[in-house]
């Protein structure tokens, strides 16, 4: 129902109550005028909370929209050795370009909400290197340096989840390029730190 139809509602009964109000105040008694009221106010108030309530499943259904709609898609593993893998369907942006940034970091949020939904946790480590590894077309993407790009959301998003904090002692960080005009995308490695020779032999030889 339509705010016009509650506002007549609440008219109908100023107007009912009105007919019982005589102009120097003096009320009349009468159940069906005040009957009518009641039903007037309480359909008024039915309607109002049923758009209150409409109002709040918009407002989670249009939440659910714009983190999905400004996320990328990818997908998330623990592959062998007990290494977790994300795989990102999108090439870091600038550091300067805030949405894009917003959107990677949503992007391992949502990743990792969903392993950690259909697996129950997510896996654990106290030290760990994270190796991000872009896959990128130079001819067709912009090139930044290193420390131009919006990585820092990736570790940022997985740290106090995957590992307790992002600060020097705790994770070690490598930022790859690979030339892939076929598939650009981004692939972030999370290992325990002493397994970083046995990745690098394995991942690292481009």
């Amino acid at each position: 129902m339509s705010y016009n139809e509650i506002k007549k509602h609440i008219e109908k009964s100023r107007n009912l109550l009105g007919e019982i109000t005589s102009a120097n105040g003096v009320q009349k008694r009468s159940v069906p005028t005040l009957t009518k009221i009641a039903y007037h106010l309480e359909t008024a108030r039915d309607e109002v909370q049923s758009a209150i309530t409409q109002i709040k499943e918009d407002s989670v259904q249009n939440e659910l929209v714009e983190r999905f709609n400004s996320a990328a898609s990818g997908t998330a593993e623990l592959i062998e050795n007990g290494w977790f893998h994300l795989r990102l369907e999108a090439n870091l942006p600038s550091a300067k370009n805030i949405a894009d940034v917003k959107r990677i970091s949503k992007t391992v949020t949502n990743l990792l909400d969903y392993y950690a939904g259909c697996r129950g946790s997510l896996p654990e480590y106290e030290r760990v290197f994270v190796a991000i590894i872009e896959h990128t077309d130079p001819e067709n993407a912009p090139t930044y340096d290193h420390d131009n790009k919006g990585y820092r959301s990736i570790p940022n998003a997985l740290k106090g989840r995957m590992f307790a904090d992002d600060d020097q002692f705790t994770m070690s960080l490598g930022l790859f390029t690979v030339e892939n005009s076929n598939d650009p995308h981004c692939e972030v490695y999370v290992i325990p730190l002493e397994d970083t020779a046995a990745f690098a032999a394995q991942y690292l030889a481009f």
